[in-house]
């Protein structure tokens, strides 16, 4: 009788490991388990295969590394808020029915790169309603199959390139609306869905994408971003270019203009020594002709009349009228006796000037 009361002891143990999900306050109908509002910080564990839709709305489902908040509909405690780790998905981790979990309002703050490793069974994720500001290339890792996300009503401010590349090929829906803060979607994440048709829900939101009449998708972006009619919006490199290049231009257009006027200075004032010479030769010209002048006034008829025709003739000298110099015809006796009594020649421009003798 002991033995069989130990054994059903053990049994009734066994059970309610096996049945975790039941101590949780789970309860399921169909193929959903329901754990909704439980305060539960990680998915319960033992969760037959047979089930197919995980429910954990208004849970603590992340790492609490967050300051706490009071988040949960109709539960007065305080909701802890942080980071959803791979520790967080281990108790389903590898189940092969789970196809879609329900993670919304669970103070989720992040995803940590790798969080859903072993989860690519999932087809359906919702994690909206969090604080999930930013959606990093890893957050969603080893969803390979996921066709709907939803990851609106976050505050999410970026989407990072790479961020979807696990379901590029397989994303059929796309909820992202009202994220009041969404400005930025790199390239290759919205645009980068290829499934067709594809649905995408991104109003409210400063920037936004859909997909356009031609099957193409196109963005609406907010103010001071690119990209729009290519299906992304990012910041552009372009306004910050030009004050940078903008002193290097005009630095160099402002140091020839200063300097071409120094240079030209000296041209304007070589101007100013060069009438000097013209000046100093003019003084030259006019005495020159005026000593002619004089040498010529000397053997004026004047000068002639008051030497007397006696005069010369008694000297027995015969002069130039016209240059004023001796003629060869004169006599020879009458020149040396003059140089003896005492001629006196004055050269004033080249020419000889007779005077009388001392």
């Amino acid at each position: 009788m002991r033995a069989f009361v130990a054994l059903v002891i053990l049994a009734s143990a066994d059970m309610a490991n096996s049945q975790g999900y039941l101590i949780a306050g789970c309860t399921t109908q169909n193929k959903i388990m329901n754990c909704e509002d439980l305060l539960l910080t990680e998915i319960p564990a033992d969760i037959p295969d047979s089930f197919t839709k995980l429910l954990l709305k208004n849970n603590n489902i992340n790492d609490n590394s967050g300051t706490e908040l009071v988040r949960c509909n109709g539960n007065p405690s305080p909701c802890g808020s942080g980071i959803l780790t791979s520790a967080q998905m281990t108790n389903i981790l590898g189940h092969v029915g789970i196809v879609e979990v329900q993670l919304q309002s669970n103070g989720i703050l992040g995803i940590q790169t790798g969080a859903f490793i072993g989860h690519g069974t999932l087809t359906v994720l919702r994690v909206f309603g969090n604080s999930i500001t930013f959606l990093q290339n890893g957050a969603f890792t080893g969803l390979t199959s996921l066709q709907t996300l939803y990851v609106n009503n976050n505050g999410m401010q970026r989407i990072e390139a790479g961020a979807f590349d696990p379901f590029l090929s397989t994303l059929s829906a796309l909820f992202a609306h009202a994220n009041t803060e969404l400005t930025i979607i790199d390239d290759g994440t919205v645009n980068g869905l290829t499934q067709r048709p594809l649905s995408i829900d991104m109003v409210g939101n400063p920037s936004l994408c859909a997909v356009s009449p031609l099957s193409t998708i196109e963005c609406v972006c907010d103010d001071g971003l690119t990209g729009g009619v290519s299906g992304f919006c990012e910041a552009t490199a372009a306004p910050t270019a030009p004050p940078t290049r903008s002193p290097t231009t005009r630095a160099p257009t402002r140091a020839p203009t200063t300097r071409s006027p120094t240079t030209s200075a000296p041209v304007t004032s070589q101007p100013t020594t060069a009438p000097p010479p013209p000046t100093t030769a003019s003084s030259p010209t006019t005495a020159s002709p005026t000593a002619g002048e004089v040498l010529r006034d000397d053997t004026d008829a004047g000068v002639d009349a008051g030497m007397g025709k006696s005069a010369k003739s008694d000297m027995g000298m015969g002069m130039d009228d016209v240059d004023g110099e001796f003629r060869d015809d004169a006599d020879p006796a009458a020149k040396s006796a003059m140089g003896k009594k005492g001629k006196s020649v004055d050269s004033v421009g080249g020419e000889d000037r007779v005077g009388s003798g001392d």
